[in-house]
């Protein structure tokens, strides 16, 4: 395979990969796994300084994580909700589309629930001890990478040369 078909090949995993990438996150928005890539987008682009090659290495790191992981995310009620009813509609004189912040601040307010903190506070740490694991797993994962960098390396050299 010449250069020109290397490169093809390269841009169609790459196309097909973001494609999948894509769906996956539109069928199931998640965003530990839009972190994941951004953080292996940047560490494999130091490793490889070559911006197609660290998108398709961290899509794919991506997509094992998410699938080792079982990352589900799901939308979070935060129980902050306005308990007057539809029909209890104050006559304020203004039209249906005026927005009252300091009245729906005051109303936020009152309904905070120490619960829900106590939760978000929770999830805050278990999403904190995730990052941390992340890091530690990428940075043991840097020096795999340059091994198997120098490998692909040493394979394409020894191709080179038996095409002379």
């Amino acid at each position: 395979m010449n250069k020109c078909q290397i490169k093809n090949v390269r841009n169609g995993a790459l196309g097909i990969l973001l494609v999948l990438y894509v769906v996956m996150n539109y069928l199931q928005p998640c965003l530990k796994r839009l972190a994941f890539l951004l953080i292996t987008t940047v560490l494999t682009f130091c490793l490889f300084e070559d911006l197609c090659s660290a998108i398709i290495l961290s899509i794919v790191l991506s997509m094992i994580y998410t699938v080792l992981c079982r990352c589900k995310c799901n939308n979070i009620v935060e129980g902050l909700q306005n308990k007057k009813k539809d029909n209890e509609k104050e006559d304020s004189g203004f039209s249906d589309n005026f927005i009252d912040y300091n009245e729906t601040m005051r109303n936020n307010l009152k309904n905070i629930d120490t619960k829900n903190i106590e939760k978000m506070t929770n999830e805050t740490k278990e999403l904190l001890q995730t990052q941390k694991q992340l890091m530690k797993t990428m940075s043991e994962m840097a020096p795999l990478l340059k091994q198997g960098m120098g490998l692909v390396d040493m394979f394409k050299k020894t191709d080179l040369n038996k095409n002379k």
